[in-house]
């Protein structure tokens, strides 16, 4: 068939019906680009049934964008001038519909079996004349010489169509009669033989032949320039970073040789129609030229982007590509505005390369990427943690009104996404089924009535169940932060919220509502600041969470307090820096392992160490710096007056809580609260409900702790000896006693910059968490951590050092912690908690050790004391005369004076209180 053989030659054909109206849908694009797909309209049993003709659409052929397909319609050929006949021989030409011979009318005429009448008047068919149509081919830069897309000229006798349809063989006209051809487009071989080509002169001498004035031309011209002009002072529309890469990744497995330069071109006409900056389409291009290795001259590269932003009407570019590239790229100054190829020309060059399937996608992704928004567009989403695309949403399209009768969606809930956009829009579209009388009968069809916007919500939402808490609770995040946030049984609450930030808006329907929180995505991850196991979780979006790597995090620390701090106190410093790192892991990995022991780091001196110093300018930054001191309290630079403050402080968040300047009474009235924050997850407090029965608020201990003080840990363990046993106490803090030697002053003359961690640690906890969580302590963890830092910089010397130092404190510290724990023997433990009972049920704080015995016998039950009685009788005798007589002599030295001496036979105060953890 004729329409296969031109389809497939490069022209777009449609079918049409007995009006000579097109069928099938619509079809504008095909007058800018080749539609292979047309062939489907020829093929369908429906169209054919209604079919009568086929037309041929102006402009596109084989060599568009280069050469414009041109039809030049002639009512009444008698009028063409022979100079313009000849110059149209031997292109396509064929008859078209006749025109009555005697009144010269061609509407309305009727033909059968070569007799045709129009009105009184019948004749036969050859003796009427007839119509002629030509196709020639035109250079690109002519069509600027039409000022539409159809150009009537001689009165109307003739029409020079370009963005317009023309009937050809072997169509049906309207009066009956076959259009035939003159001249086919078919060689002698059965191939397809294309129509002649004009030159730019001949398109304007046979335009002054056709009676188309200079003037007329000259005003095409300039309406043309005009435009021109329009669009070069439109505003440049700038792609996104992300934007760019994607184009580029999709690109890269067509830019092979042999067509990348005719991808430059149809990329950058592409990007000219979409007015995108030339220097982004530069950018784009010069990311594909680098990525793929290409090696041709760059300069010549780059004039396809001159060349083509000047066909399409921005003349200004190379300045803008020179800009870029860095070098001025060849191309000419000025070039006649013309047709250029877009998406049309990547797609065949990606069905020549991978295929037509591939070719389809890849064209419908770049269509999405430079489409209008109706979203917003505020937020860069590569800025968005990992963690929070969990929470998008994914919901499309819910049915809430079914018809029944003819099975189809009257009323249909839809969710409107834009990949770049941070916000969704909730649409309803209501559809109705439409029937309408045609010649092939009463054909119906479902048609979109109405659409309206009944919510715009932000995009990242939805019930998350954080495990640390064991809570629910409803989350959204605008612009990589939390912006609502309510319990799970309040989900009204959760969506005023999310109304009161702009540009959001839901109007109050509480099916919508309803179904919105059945479709809501759920997700099981941390709320609370802190590191989690697929990156760093910020609800509050302040932090700095990038890799910055062991240079500027650790290394920068570890130089600057070489230069502070000399001897055991370096040694110290550097110790309470692995700490903190290790503590930013220990509440997952307390979480994994339920017996691990988080120690409190207990930091001890006189004053003028320099503890708060490393406080406040390493630790503070490393930890995230004034950012998270401001959103997350990670340093407290005064005492903690109360257990309900530290239990806030400890439940907030899962980052490092660093206490300075705490004093002895602060430290005891924690005492409580420092137990039971270094092992393991659990509850440290409640509030109980206002009203009922049940519990309001749970407390848990998920925060590591690090203590600096002037108060020994002797003291402070004596202080609260009746808080938990020695044991407890032993195992929850490790005590570091600085020398007292104040920092140099040199140090201070540089200004220390150091970056935050807390992105290393991801890296680190990443790599090595199925090591690391075999940790049994904080100081075997810092001893694993130190040893995982030399392994993955394991050339760098700074970071040897600095792991070796480390290893040596975590060992004498571990020597010291055995000492303790071994110090407290069975007997001593029993003295010290006697002398505890003694102390708790007397109300005193100095007991002589007489007294402590005198108040066990004569109080035995208080301390679950039995004493045994003697079977011997005689024996019992015996001890009781012994009994009496050293109380005689007790007797005698005290009226002598002498009682010092058997004074000195008692310990007069209680044994050492070793520090202990719970037994």
């Amino acid at each position: 068939m004729i329409w296969e053989q031109l389809i497939k030659a490069g022209y777009n054909l449609v079918p049409t019906d007995p009006d000579k109206r097109p069928l099938g849908g619509a079809y504008a694009k095909c007058y800018d680009e080749h539609c292979p797909e047309l062939v489907e309209r020829f093929e369908s049993k429906k169209i054919k049934k209604r079919q009568t003709g086929v037309a041929l659409l102006g402009r596109v052929n084989p060599e568009y964008p280069q050469w414009i397909l041109i039809v030049i319609d002639i009512d009444d050929p008698t009028r063409l001038p022979e100079e313009a006949r000849k110059m149209l021989e031997g292109t396509w030409r064929w008859l078209t519909g006749p025109r009555c011979p005697k009144d010269g009318e061609k509407h309305d005429i009727k033909c059968e079996n070569g007799v045709c009448r129009h009105g009184d008047h019948e004749f036969k068919l050859e003796e009427a004349p007839r119509g002629e149509a030509y196709a020639v081919l035109i250079p690109a830069e002519a069509e600027r010489l039409f000022n539409k897309g159809v150009v009537k000229a001689l009165d109307g006798a003739v029409e020079i169509k370009l963005r317009a349809q023309q009937q050809i063989p072997p169509s049906l006209h309207p009066s009956g009669v076959v259009y035939e051809w003159i001249t086919t487009p078919y060689g002698d071989d059965g191939e397809v033989r294309h129509p002649k080509k004009l030159t730019l002169e001949e398109v304007r001498r046979l335009l002054e032949l056709l009676g188309v004035s200079q003037q007329q031309q000259e005003a095409a011209g300039e309406a043309q320039q005009v435009r021109t002009a329009v669009r070069t002072q439109e505003r440049w529309r700038r792609l996104e970073e992300r934007t760019k890469t994607e184009i580029v990744n999709l690109l890269k497995d067509i830019y092979t040789p042999g067509n990348r330069q005719t991808l430059w071109l149809s990329l950058a006409g592409w990007l000219a129609k979409a007015r995108v900056d030339p220097r982004d389409a530069t950018d784009v291009l010069l990311r594909l030229y680098k990525e793929t290795g290409d090696e041709d001259d760059l300069k010549m590269r780059a004039s396809a982007i001159v060349y083509t932003y000047a066909k399409a009407g921005y003349q200004n570019a190379k300045e803008a590509v020179a800009e870029v590239l860095q070098v001025m790229p060849y191309g000419p100054e000025e070039v006649e505005q013309a047709e250029v190829k877009g998406l049309s020309g990547i797609k065949e060059i990606a069905v020549s390369t991978v295929g037509a399937d591939l070719a389809n996608r890849l064209v419908k992704r770049l269509k999405l990427l430079l489409r209008r928004r109706r979203l917003p567009v505020d937020f860069d989403l590569s800025q968005l943690p990992q963690w929070a695309r969990r929470l998008d949403i994914r919901l499309r399209r819910v049915c809430l009104e079914h018809n029944a009768l003819y099975n189809f969606c009257a009323k249909e809930l839809r969710v409107v996404k834009d990949p770049a956009s941070q916000y969704v829009d909730v649409v309803l579209v209501h559809r109705a089924r439409k029937c309408e009388s045609t010649d092939a009968g009463r054909e119906c069809r479902i048609v979109t009535a109405k659409v309206s916007r009944a919510a715009r919500l932000l995009r990242f939402m939805g019930r998350v169940y954080d495990p640390y808490y064991h809570e629910a609770r409803y989350i959204a995040l605008k612009d990589g932060r939390v912006a609502a946030v309510a319990s799970a049984d309040d989900f009204d609450t959760f969506i005023e919220q999310i109304r009161q930030t702009p540009p959001c808006f839901i109007i109050k329907d509480e099916k919508i509502l309803d179904i919105l929180k059945a479709y809501m995505p759920q997700a099981v991850l941390p709320l609370s600041a802190g590191l989690a196991d697929d990156g760093f979780i910020d609800p509050h979006g302040v932090l700095d969470v990038a890799d910055h790597g062991v240079e500027d995090t650790l290394l920068a620390a570890w130089r600057w307090m070489k230069k502070a701090y000399r001897g055991r106190n370096l040694a110290y410093a550097t110790f309470n820096v692995f700490a903190a790192l290790a503590k930013v892991m220990t509440p997952l990995l307390r979480r994994i392992n339920k017996t691990f022991v988080d120690q409190i780091i207990f930091n001890v001196g006189r004053g003028g160490e320099g503890k708060s110093t490393l406080v406040r300018y390493v630790l503070t930054p490393l930890l995230g710096g004034d950012e998270a001191q401001e959103a997350y309290y990670i340093r407290l630079d005064g005492p903690v007056r109360t257990d309900a403050q530290l239990r806030n402080l400890v439940d907030m968040n899962r980052l490092p809580l660093l206490l300075d300047e705490q004093t002895r009474r602060a430290l005891m009235n924690n005492a409580a609260m420092f137990l039971a924050a270094a092992v393991g997850v659990g509850t440290t407090g409640v509030h109980a409900s206002r009203h009922g029965h049940g519990v309001a608020a749970r407390f848990r201990n998920l925060r590591g702790i690090i203590v600096f003080t002037n108060v020994p840990l002797s003291t402070f363990l004596r202080d609260v000896a009746v808080e938990a046993s020695d044991v407890a106490f032993a195992r929850r803090f490790i005590e570091i006693r600085w020398d007292f030697e104040r920092p140099s002053p040199a140090a201070f003359d540089e200004l220390l910059e150091v970056k935050p961690a807390l992105g290393f640690a991801v890296r680190l906890w990443s790599r090595y968490k199925d090591e690391l969580i075999k940790s049994r302590d904080l100081l075997e963890l810092v001893e694993k951590l130190a040893d995982v830092l030399v392994r993955e910089y394991p050339n760098n010397v700074e970071v040897a050092e600095m792991a070796a130092a480390v290893k040596q404190t975590v060992s004498e510290l571990r020597e010291e912690k055995r000492a303790e724990m071994a110090a407290l023997s069975d007997e001593a433990t029993l003295v010290e908690r006697a002398y505890r009972v003694a102390m708790e049920q007397l109300k005193a704080s100095q007991l002589s050790a007489i007294r402590v015995l005198r108040y066990i016998l004569e109080n035995p039950h208080v301390f679950h004391v039995a004493f045994t009685k003697l079977r011997d009788e005689s024996k019992l005798r015996e001890i009781a005369e012994e009994l009496d007589d050293i109380i005689a002599k007790i007797r005698r030295c005290t009226r002598l004076g002498t009682t010092q001496a058997t004074r000195q036979s008692w310990p007069t105060t209680p044994p050492s209180l070793w520090p202990s953890s719970r037994s």
